[in-house]
């Protein structure tokens, strides 16, 4: 998806413990919480097969976006209490 400021992959939960965020794509992707403008070169860089481990910070809403041509896919775990 090429929406710019990014894709809600991830709504506010005020109680969950914890959220990770895994890039399944075929290039890096850039995630952050809806609060920031997410773009090619702001955010936080997810590469290819990795993860990103949000702790309470994961109690926000979250959106992704990739960094290149192609589709992005990510995969969402949520830790509730």
């Amino acid at each position: 998806d090429s929406t710019a400021g990014g894709v809600a992959v991830l709504a506010a939960v005020t109680t969950r413990c914890s959220a990770t965020i895994f890039n399944e794509s075929g290039g890096d992707i850039r995630c952050a919480p809806t609060t920031i403008t997410v773009s090619t070169t702001v955010g936080g860089l997810v590469p290819v097969g990795s993860a990103i481990k949000l702790g309470l910070a994961g109690q926000q809403a979250f959106k992704c976006i990739r960094t290149g041509a192609a589709s992005a896919v990510v995969t969402v775990w949520e830790d509730i209490p």
